[in-house]
């Protein structure tokens, strides 16, 4: 449910495993591009837990100068410098949300490129053509409690680069930033609880839409704002959200959502169900092959460069894009085509 103070109601729903209890809430910011998102935590009576949090917006200019540092704000984002996933995970999602992992030892640590490409499906903008993704997830191990239990994090990193003149400033914000803990020995068993609950998240049509009438409102101010108006610009932006959501509120209750918005919304959940596609791949490590005689589809092991089936229906991968196990068989081996998610 989100704050009666900002739009009010419903605003997502999820799957939530028999006997385990949710925490959640909406999460707001005066950035006009994602004004408000979730924070969810589902707990299971085992110590299990399994969550979503927020994104936030920084941005960075080495030529900034000390009026500017790491923490303070301008038209709503936050000062940081860039950091790639590992370097987030440490720097901003534990200090920020995980602090049980403050002391943590690190298990693993792995880069996630099919997660990355999947930032190009949610940002499909302009000005994002050239922005940079990437993708991570780390392992750690702690005991809580007398128990000792495992924790993944995964984070997706995206950074737009806006250039003036002689200097450039970098936009870039962590996003899917999802974790999953559990009793050691235990994690790997609940991918399949992780993914379930993670995948069925689903904003609420009329509450995402007033979200989007405050997104276009908070980014009419910040260009009225400009640049010289850095100073004042996130107690200006605080007072005039808190404004706009109680106007939208109140103006719009029972006005009707538009057709342009309810297609919006649409495109909307269909890129998160490609996503979701994507991050199931990513955290299984598989890819998805097509047979072209047969045009079946079948999920094999990620990160190589080729992959066979013959007759008897073996499968062959190989690492090597120019290897052909037919010049060393006569087992009939057919090469499949990577199907692009």
């Amino acid at each position: 449910m989100d704050d009666p103070r900002h739009v009010g109601g419903e605003a997502y729903r999820i799957l939530v495993p028999a006997g385990w209890r949710i925490e959640g809430s909406v999460m707001w910011k005066n950035g006009a591009s994602d004004p408000a998102a979730p924070w969810v935590r589902l707990i299971g009576p085992a110590r299990q837990e399994i969550g979503i949090l927020p994104p936030t917006t920084f941005v960075w200019n080495p030529q900034f100068g000390p009026r500017y540092h790491p923490g303070s704000f301008i038209n709503g984002a936050e000062v940081q410098p860039l950091l790639d996933p590992v370097q987030c995970i440490k720097t901003i999602i534990i200090p920020r949300y995980l602090r049980n992992l403050d002391n943590a030892d690190l298990v693993s640590q792995q880069p996630l490129p099919e997660l990355a490409q999947a930032g190009r499906l949610k940002y499909p903008q302009p000005a994002y053509q050239n922005a940079a993704f990437q993708a991570g997830k780390m392992r750690f191990e702690y005991v809580e409690n007398g128990v000792t239990m495992q924790e993944d994090v995964y984070v997706l990193t995206a950074a737009v680069q806006i250039r003036s003149g002689q200097t450039a400033t970098t936009l870039w914000e962590p996003d899917e930033i999802r974790y999953s803990k559990a009793p050691k020995g235990t994690l790997d068993a609940q991918l399949p609880l992780f993914e379930t609950a993670m995948f069925s998240l689903r904003p609420n049509l009329p509450w995402w839409a007033r979200v989007q009438e405050v997104s276009e409102e908070l980014a009419r101010l910040q260009a009225q704002m400009g640049n010289s108006a850095a100073s004042r610009a996130v107690q200006q932006q605080a007072n005039a959200a808190d404004r706009i959501y109680t106007e939208r509120k109140l103006a719009q209750g029972g006005k009707p959502i538009s057709d342009a918005l309810i297609q919006r919304y649409r495109n909307h959940q269909a890129v998160m169900d490609r996503i979701n596609q994507t991050w199931d791949g990513a955290i299984r490590q598989v890819e998805i092959y097509r047979n072209p005689t047969s045009g079946e589809n079948s999920e094999l092991p990620s990160g190589y460069s080729a992959a066979w089936v013959n007759k008897n229906g073996d499968y062959m991968v190989s690492g090597s894009a120019n290897y052909d196990p037919n010049s060393a068989s006569n087992g009939g081996w057919t090469r499949l085509e990577k199907v692009s998610q």
